[in-house]
């Protein structure tokens, strides 16, 4: 009997050109005009190689449905992608009743998730910041707000004059040059949590693959984890050990994800 494996990608067990770590690099991923934009290296691939025999690989990953298909690795069985709001079959298609139950709370959402793309692009502006904001969307549903920074610094600026804005039971997710803003529906976890519940069937353990502190979330489901040492997860730990306090610039508003 397998186990489960739910892995995250980026920054786990694939790296982007700028955080790329270890040795013997491949380009793995690619954006729409061909172009790598992700690498695995020599012991991403070895760990993956030792995980498939025993293990079930589920990819759980905030990338939305197109980019994790511009992903090249060996995937065959069901896929989490968007922070959780859609899972894909084997086949690669959207699973019916979790996408059923995702686009009632998305659709009773809207309008708050609009607003704060509102108030994010508004709060920039006003701050003068040099970031992106935008609704993603995925599957036909909006979904959360994403900032993406030109100019080091202006997220952390930015998510300090937003988090007393943030209603109720709203998370953050904050990693390198990407910040989201995530409604209370929308968690990697919840989708873990309905997979094993509906999907799953036996398994002999479940393990978790993640870097960011969104990933703590799913990875708390499991038996064990897997983390990079270079990871968000692996440094506040470190600077907790040493007696360093860790950096706010990454920790989820409310509950930790």
């Amino acid at each position: 009997m397998k186990g489960l494996a739910f892995a995250d990608l980026d920054g786990t067990v694939i790296s982007s050109k700028r955080n790329r770590w270890g040795d013997d690099h491949v380009p793995i991923a690619f954006n729409e005009r061909g172009e790598a934009t992700s690498f695995t290296n020599r012991q991403q691939r070895a760990l993956l190689e030792l995980l498939s025999p025993a293990f079930r690989l589920i990819p759980t990953t905030a990338r939305d449905v197109a980019d994790f298909r511009r992903v090249k690795l060996p995937f065959y069985d069901y896929a989490i992608c968007s922070f959780g709001a859609v899972i894909l079959t084997p086949a690669g298609e959207v699973e019916p009743t979790w996408h059923k139950l995702v686009s009632e709370q998305a659709a009773a959402a809207r309008d708050s998730i609009l607003a704060m793309v509102k108030l994010a692009a508004e709060t920039a502006g006003a701050l003068k910041l040099n970031v992106t904001v935008e609704l993603m969307e995925d599957v036909g549903l909006a979904l959360y707000v994403n900032i993406k920074q030109s100019q080091a610094g202006d997220v952390d600026r930015l998510l300090a004059a937003m988090r007393k804005h943030l209603p109720a039971g709203w998370t953050t997710h904050f990693n390198g040059n990407n910040l989201a803003f995530l409604p209370p529906f929308l968690g990697k976890e919840h989708a873990v949590k309905w997979f094993v519940d509906n999907l799953a069937g036996p398994h002999s353990m479940r393990i978790a693959l993640g870097d960011s502190h969104s990933d703590l979330g799913f990875m708390a489901l499991t038996h064990m984890a897997i983390a990079p040492v270079n990871s968000q997860i692996f440094s506040e730990q470190a600077a907790t050990s040493s007696g360093d306090a860790p950096a706010d610039n990454a920790a989820p508003t409310g509950k930790e994800r």
